[in-house]
Formats: structure tokens, C-alpha cells, sequence
């Protein structure tokens, strides 16, 4: 399954693909957007007696399945990523309540909290989730609990990404945006640009000399990126070579080594960011019924891994006897369930929103705003008050 979420992760950033009109057929159903990561296509066709016919459109959005539906696009079912201009969506009658199936309201109301939220909106059911990647950290040694501690350490402590790509000022300054966007949210809601943590932060920021690349001095290398995945397949290969089956606990020397990401104010909850892909009816489909199908068979052969994440109350260790891996570890379960499910954050507010972080959008602009006074490029005060012209305006 790392395999196969690793792959979904690549494809999602590197295609790309424009919408456009699709032919009204009554034997065929037409899904537009990510790729079908489970793969079960083929065996919906087989089962059901009928065509998908699947368009490859990585890089859409809610803001792209509006301006489709509203050009009268009958395109079935769309495959996007969930943000609240999702909901938007369902606010302005552009997609179909999906509660008359009691499959798929059974199967969200077995889902934890924060998922199940993020799925009703005044109690109705708008969107079916395919895949969730739970973001955390990942490293060999314990990190500084806080944004600002950890920039005391970066000549010896590195973030990078995958292909081992150092932090530049950039990527912190997203970070502290979108991590002090969400401590504030959760707290009271209130967005203070003249926080002591916020300020200081900034100071930090502005003054601090990012080393270009990873240098000798380093002791550890993190990376930030890390999508949670309960299964192991070193486990599996374990039990092939040895023929032992029993305790996962001694079975697994894959220890994940997953972290939860700093914070930018002192005792504030940290945050699990998540991003999930969804699907959604519009409300122009041609075959309404042929989709509720669709999406009942989704929900029925999900991912186990994926099932883990949406539902760990009702989660358990998953071995797969056919590829000899763990779908699911009792070892990762608990981690998940103990560590990191109870900071689930979905990043539903409005300002998480590809609307808002779009060029010109007011996430976009506030990040443009950062940078500037980071880079010495503006005031402190200036770049405070800006930030709270855009704030007042979005609200």
C-alpha cells in the first residue's frame, strides 16, 4: 500500500488535464478526476454489467468541477480533493445530497469525528471519501516542540523533503501560516497578527541564515511530509522467509518513527494535517442511480489501510495472504490511534481553500505578505496591518 499511496502522491502532483463535455450515455458512467488508486474499476464494469469511462485530471479542484457543472457538464461523478469551496458546491445545489443511500450514510457514520464533520454539512451527506493521507513528521531523533526552538537548531537539525531538498524560507513561512492559521482556529477563532508567538516567530525568521544544502554539522535529517500508512510490508516478507505467524509487536522491526509537527504558539495542540480525495454526484449526472451504485462498491472494497484511517475504532490487524504484507500493523494502529488521530485536522476553513491560496486569494496574498517582511523587504507594523486588512476583508 506505501507503494501504491507513494505512486497516487506523484501522479497527483506531475498530471495535469482540462476539462471538457462528455456524451450522454445511459449504459456508461462518466467519473472525472484523480486516479482510482484502489483500482476497482474493472471489477465494478464486471459486476454491474456496465462502462466507466474514467478522465485523468489530476490537478482538479472544486473551483473546476463549478465551472463545469454550471456550463451544464454531465460528467457523473467528479474525484476531487476536499475543501470547504467543496461545500460551496452543495450550498449552491451543484452536487447531489447523497443520504438516501443508506450504504454510504452507515459507512461515514462509522468514521472518526473529525472525517465524519467534514462530510455532513447541516446534516446532509455531500461527499463519499476514496483515500486519506494523514501528514506527520518523520525522523530519528525528538524535535523541538515549537517553530521557534526548532529554527535555534538548523545547522544541526535539517527539514527536507523527500528528494532531500532543504527548507528554504518559503516553505517555513508556509508552515507558520498554515500551522498558526489552525492553532488559532481551534482556539477561539481568532486570528491575532500581533501575537507574541506570531511576532516573535517572524523576527526569528527574517534573522536566521537557512544552510543551502545538508552540511557535516547535521545530525539528523526531517522530513515533513510523511503520510501516515498503517500497513508493512517488511512484516510481510518476514513471514514468507520465515514461516512464522503471532505477535506484530516482534514480528516488525519497522518502526515508523512518525512525529507530530512543531507548533507556532507555546502549549498549543499540535495539528495532523489531512488531505482526502472524495467523490461527488452532479447534480446534472445522467445516471444518478449507476453513481449511488458506484460509490456503495467503493465503500465496500476500500483500501484496509485506508479503512484503518477513516474508521480506527473498528480497525484491526489486516494481513493480506495474497501479496505477503501487512495491510494493517497492530503496531501502527495503536501508534495512530494513541499519537496522532486525536490532531486530526482536516483544514476545512475557508482559508485552507485552493480558492483562497490561488493566486490573488487571500491565503496567497497573506503568504506574499510574509515573505516580504521576511526577506527585508517591508515593516513589521506594515506587514502586520496588511494582514489584518485581508483578514477583515475575507471575513
Amino acid at each position: 500500500m506505501k507503494k501504491t499511496k507513494t505512486l497516487f502522491a506523484i501522479v497527483i502532483l506531475l498530471l495535469s488535464s482540462a476539462l471538457h463535455g462528455v456524451a450522454e450515455n445511459d449504459s456508461v458512467l462518466y467519473i472525472r478526476g484523480v486516479m482510482d488508486v484502489t483500482h476497482i474499476d474493472g471489477d465494478f464494469e464486471v459486476q454491474s454489467d456496465s462502462k466507466i469511462d474514467r478522465h485523468i485530471a489530476s490537478a482538479i479542484n472544486a473551483l473546476d468541477v463549478r465551472k463545469a457543472i454550471e456550463s451544464g457538464d454531465t460528467t457523473d461523478l467528479f474525484h476531487i480533493p476536499l475543501d470547504s469551496d467543496v461545500i460551496e458546491l452543495m450550498h449552491d445545489g451543484l452536487i447531489v445530497p447523497l443520504g438516501l443511500s443508506d450504504a454510504l450514510s452507515a459507512d461515514v457514520l462509522e468514521m472518526t469525528p473529525a472525517v465524519k464533520e467534514a462530510l455532513f454539512d447541516n446534516g446532509v451527506l455531500y461527499a463519499v471519501p476514496s483515500v486519506m493521507l494523514a501528514k506527520v513528521w518523520k525522523g530519528e531523533i525528538e524535535i523541538p516542540e515549537t517553530y521557534t526552538e526548532f529554527l535555534n537548531y538548523t545547522d544541526s537539525l535539517a527539514i527536507a523533503w523527500g528528494d532531500e531538498s532543504i527548507w528554504s524560507k518559503r516553505d517555513y513561512v508556509n508552515a507558520l501560516l498554515e500551522t498558526f492559521f489552525s492553532e488559532s482556529i481551534r482556539n477561539n477563532g481568532k486570528i491575532d497578527f500581533y501575537s507574541e508567538a506570531f511576532v516573535e516567530l517572524l523576527k526569528i525568521l527574517k534573522k536566521v541564515r537557512l544552510p543551502l544544502e545538508l552540511n557535516s554539522d547535521c545530525i539528523a535529517v526531517i522530513n515533513p511530509a510523511e503520510i501516515i500508512d498503517l500497513g508493512d510490508a517488511f512484516t510481510g516478507a518476514l513471514l514468507k522467509n520465515t514461516g512464522k505467524t503471532g505477535d506484530l509487536g516482534t514480528n516488525s522491526k519497522d518502526d515508523p518513527q512518525w512525529m507530530l509537527p512543531p507548533t507556532v504558539m507555546k502549549e498549543a495542540e499540535p495539528s495532523v494535517p489531512v488531505r482526502m480525495y472524495v467523490y461527488i454526484v452532479n447534480v446534472h449526472a445522467q445516471n444518478i442511480d449507476k453513481a449511488l451504485q458506484y460509490l456503495e462498491y467503493v465503500v465496500s472494497h476500500r483500501d484496509s489501510g485506508d479503512e484503518g484511517l477513516l474508521k480506527p475504532d473498528n480497525a484491526e490487524a489486516v494481513f493480506d495472504s495474497e501479496s505477503n504484507v501487512w495491510s494493517v500493523t497492530e503496531k501502527k494502529l495503536m501508534a495512530y490511534k494513541e499519537n496522532y488521530l486525536p490532531y486530526l485536522d482536516m483544514r476545512m476553513h475557508p482559508l485552507f481553500s485552493f480558492s483562497a491560496k490561488q493566486e490573488g486569494g487571500a491565503y496567497f496574498r497573506m503568504f506574499e505578505i510574509v515573505m516580504e517582511y521576511v526577506e527585508g523587504n517591508a515593516e513589521l507594523d506594515i506587514c502586520q496591518s496588511r494582514l489584518e486588512h485581508i483578514m477583515e476583508d475575507f471575513k
